[in-house]
């Protein structure tokens, strides 16, 4: 995207933490959910990081402060992400007095000055906010698995609050032609271009202990080349704070700890993904989390040796593990994403060998095509 040249990262990965549901049927919460229910990866209501100014930022924060008295509207609740309909919608209970099973959710309500623990409540709500669920539960349902967001689309114009001071933002999105977008809020612009763009933002909550919204725009790019840019607001200005490949405006990529999980293309051997993480740092812009071995997503991917080569101990290292001969199988671990790729053999020996450029095996000088059986590789 023009206007963020340097990309920090590329697409995302999963965090799986598991937390029970709370659903309501008929106004009740569904107490069988609650004991069954599973969150999906990612939906972490404890996530936060706990630290005292974050926590003391969040400590009055509603996602709906007057969700018991007035009915939302489909404008009010199309921009959000899972996690966040997940949380307005227990907060309805929460408000009540729910005492969640889920310590999770739990500790994060348990941490709002105004939520008093009500044993005596028993689900019963009141028939706007019966219809409130529904709604936040409908879009919630949808916004969990995308392929279903299809006829609930990401809105052009919200209002919520994204710097935590209690006062609503407006946002205002616009489009041209699949490429060029404006992200405006309260009167500060931004400019920026991709390609096949997401006709809506997200508003998305990368750490939820600090009392921060922030908004992701999506983009599919050509050949499934996703990528995403967030953004947030302060001070009157929009803070943008980098852009990662893949679609991470979704709940599965967001921990909810300050952290941004992404599934990063290598650059190196073949066309191959790398889990991969950003953090927020102090001036609210991600920041990469450097690893000196990345784990490919390919768990199994075995390739044959067409050529004798060397497995070294370490990156740079002269010490020989093993030299494999052709016909022996290696699976492809992973790489440093630089010039050294790590692999094991067939019984079990780990070792690394080095590309020069994207593909050149630097031990025979040869590409790494004419050198293993079974690489993958696309536009």
């Amino acid at each position: 995207m023009k206007g963020m040249k340097k990309t920090l990262g590329v697409l995302a990965c999963i965090c799986c933490t598991s937390l029970l549901w709370l659903t309501a049927c008929g106004g009740k919460a569904d107490t069988n959910g609650l004991q069954t229910g599973e969150s999906p990866a990612g939906m972490n209501a404890d996530a936060g990081s706990g630290q005292g100014d974050k926590a003391e930022a969040a400590e009055e924060g509603y996602i709906f402060k007057d969700s018991d008295s007035t009915r939302l509207k489909e404008e009010n609740v199309r921009n959000l992400d899972y996690r966040l309909l997940y949380l307005a919608r227990n907060e309805i209970f929460a408000r009540q007095g729910y005492i969640f099973k889920d310590e999770g959710l739990q500790k994060y309500f348990g941490a709002k000055s105004w939520y008093a623990k009500n044993a005596a409540f028993n689900n019963e709500i009141s028939d706007i906010e019966k219809d409130n669920v529904d709604l936040i539960e409908r879009y919630e349902t949808a916004r969990k698995e995308p392929a279903k967001s299809q006829g609930l689309p990401l809105g052009k114009y919200a209002r919520f609050d994204l710097d935590g001071d209690g006062k609503p933002e407006e946002i205002q999105y616009s489009l041209s032609e699949g490429s060029d977008f404006t992200l405006t809020i309260n009167g500060a612009t931004v400019h920026d271009s991709g390609t096949n763009v997401e006709e809506g933002f997200s508003i998305v909550d990368l750490d939820i202990m600090d009392g921060v919204k922030e908004i992701a725009v999506q983009e599919y790019g050509p050949s499934e080349d996703y990528r995403t840019t967030f953004y947030a607001y302060g001070g009157g200005k929009i803070i943008e704070m980098g852009q990662v490949q893949g679609l991470c405006g979704t709940y599965s990529r967001l921990p909810g700890d300050g952290k941004v999980m992404a599934q990063t293309r290598f650059q190196i051997l073949q066309t191959w993904f790398y889990d991969d993480e950003y953090r927020i740092n102090e001036q609210h812009v991600l920041e990469h989390v450097a690893k000196p071995l990345y784990l490919s997503t390919f768990k199994e991917q075995y390739v044959t040796v067409k050529k004798v080569l060397t497995l070294y101990t370490a990156p740079g290292s002269q010490e020989v593990v093993v030299r494999v001969v052709p016909g022996d199988k290696l699976l492809l671990v992973g790489s440093d994403d630089k010039e050294w790729c790590y692999a094991t053999t067939a019984n079990g020996v780990k070792g690394w060998f080095s590309v020069e450029g994207f593909q050149q095996v630097r031990e025979l000088g040869i590409p790494a095509g004419e050198v293993f059986d079974g690489l993958y590789f696309t536009d």
